[in-house]
């Protein structure tokens, strides 16, 4: 029975439709590969600046890459065909060094953290550079195939639905390179939507991006929980891809606009390191008319380098008065004019590209960004994006502390606090909340200095997200974030 399942994967995975666009991660920090618009058609190219510029590797076989994918080895590259022929470079992928490798093997493509191997989705591996595969036997799964991922090393992802249930997808998570699956989450997504997974820098990290409605998502848990770190401004005539980067926090958003028969034709590369909640955008290649496209997103900004996750399996920017908000640009154009209503109000509040502004009023706020060029204007409203509270999740006052230091920040394993003296008691501890207020644990600090393992009072490991720490001695607490 779980053989029928993986032949049904098979023919159907065969039969998807594939974009002809797709980005991969290379073994270096700041190194993709992506295939996207020439001045003419499509080429294959390399970065190693994170985007920020690309080198056209080849331009003669690019139109039948049907996925691509690099080795850990640095000059190791892949892609299959429409007709299942899987080649392998080990020049960086330039036209001469393409040599067949495989036959009937089907996208897409997923590379792994082990030398030599190479995933045909959760259908088969190979761990010879491609010579041989492995067939998976897919114990457990159920449905009909829609997305994979390989994880670290042998752990994995897989993406299903049923035909019947046209508003459910289902995760699965394997430990065994897709022999074993077991259903770790049931997602609320329509069964035609265009998703795509790709893992995070950490074991166990995955993120999720639903092409169809621009939204990204991160896991920290294998997928067990999904934050929704941002929603994007893209219009559905682009091509996007998404992979996971090097480092922590890291990730890829690639998007190509062609149009008028090649009249116009732009390569752009969202690059986020806080798990996508901002990006930087690049311009690596472009011919022609830009479309233009407002895109931003903000963080507190007292913790504009960190990482802060919103509450409900949602981000957005939370503090308390007065909340003084980075907003960062990342809008799509060859743009004359910003124009920022902060609250959504009618009113202009500002013309900067990025810029900071104080919320003195409580509740939620609205926030528009109107972008101009020569011939067109867009506008990109984020609803209840902002919310500033007159009292922390403690019911005391708000104000952030300074009598507790602490790093790092967001933190994995292990977080160091120091107290301030003028804190030092009889009964000298810390308590460790969860956002509805329940106690965690309670920490014995030594002197003025305390750790915390991030397990509650059973030895259990918390789940991700964000804590809250106070000292027995004061009334207001500092915002801790835990990932995996």
């Amino acid at each position: 029975m779980k053989k029928t399942i993986f032949s049904i994967v098979l023919v159907l995975a065969s039969m998807i439709s594939f974009s002809d666009y797709f980005i991969t991660r290379g073994p270096s920090v700041g190194e993709i590969y992506l295939i996207g618009p020439t001045y003419t058609g499509l080429a294959l190219y390399r970065s190693i600046d994170n985007g920020q510029s690309i080198i056209c590797i080849d331009s003669i076989n690019a139109s039948n890459m049907m996925a691509i994918t690099a080795d850990k080895t640095q000059g190791i590259i892949y892609y299959t065909t429409m007709q299942g022929s899987l080649y392998f470079s080990d020049n960086y992928g330039m036209p001469s060094s393409w040599m067949l490798r495989h036959s009937g093997i089907s996208a897409p493509l997923c590379n792994s953290e082990n030398i030599g191997f190479v995933f045909e989705h959760a259908a088969a591996h190979s761990e010879d550079f491609g010579y041989t595969f492995i067939s998976h036997t897919g114990n457990g799964a159920f449905g009909l195939f829609k997305e994979a991922e390989n994880g670290f090393s042998d752990d994995g992802y897989f993406l299903s639905y049923k035909d019947e249930v046209q508003d459910s997808l289902y995760l699965f998570v394997t430990m065994d390179n897709f022999n074993n699956l077991e259903l770790i989450n049931v997602l609320n997504f329509q069964w035609n939507n265009q998703i795509e997974l790709t893992r995070g820098n950490n074991f166990g990290e995955i993120y999720l991006c639903n092409l169809s409605s621009n939204m990204i998502y991160y896991s920290a848990d294998f997928g067990s929980n999904f934050i929704n770190t941002n929603h994007l401004n893209l219009e559905l005539d682009y091509s996007k891809e998404i992979v996971g980067g090097r480092q922590s926090g890291e990730l890829y958003l690639m998007c190509n606009f062609v149009s008028l028969a090649w009249q116009n034709a732009n390569i752009y590369i969202f690059y986020s390191t806080d798990f996508g909640i901002t990006f930087e955008l690049y311009h690596p290649f472009a011919k022609g008319q830009e479309p233009l496209l407002s895109n931003f997103s903000a963080k507190t900004f007292e913790n504009h380098n960190s990482s802060i996750f919103g509450y409900d399996s949602v981000y957005y920017v939370y503090g308390v008065l007065p909340l003084n908000v980075q907003f960062y640009n990342y809008s799509i154009g060859d743009i004359n004019d910003y124009e920022w209503d902060f609250n959504n109000d009618g009113i202009v509040d500002s013309y900067e590209v990025n810029p900071m502004f104080t919320y003195n009023e409580y509740g939620w706020h609205s926030v528009k960004l109107t972008i101009y060029d020569d011939l067109d204007t867009n506008i990109f409203i984020r609803e209840n994006y902002i919310y500033v509270d007159k009292i922390n999740s403690m019911g005391e006052n708000s104000k952030v502390t300074d009598n507790i230091s602490c790093y790092p920040n967001p933190f994995t394993d292990i977080i160091n606090f120091t107290i301030s003296n003028h804190l030092i008691c009889e009964r000298n501890e810390l308590l460790i909340f969860d956002l509805k207020g329940k106690i965690v644990n309670q920490i014995s600090c030594t002197i003025n200095e305390a750790i915390w393992d991030g397990k509650n009072m059973n030895g259990e490991k918390c789940k991700p997200g964000i804590y809250l720490v106070k000292h027995n001695e004061q009334k207001v607490s500092k915002k801790i974030l835990l990932t995996y």
